[in-house]
């Protein structure tokens, strides 16, 4: 059987205050946000293929 050592949690992990980890997720929440909307507006996007037209054509370009 292997004996594993460790540290004293101290030595190896910091915690990090609530109140950042709060702002940070509020933070990341609006940069998604902010880029589905960005993303949904551009017209050099195109829509998603219907999955069954898409099935369709892989069958097709495979030579089905």
């Amino acid at each position: 059987m292997l004996s594993r050592t460790s540290a004293p949690a101290d030595a190896t992990v910091s915690r990090i205050p609530a109140d950042l980890l709060q702002r940070l997720d509020a933070a990341a929440h609006e940069e998604l946000r902010d880029l589905l909307d960005h993303a949904s507006q551009s017209p050099s996007h195109a829509p998603a293929p219907d999955p069954v037209a898409a099935s369709i054509a892989w069958d097709l370009a495979a030579g089905y």
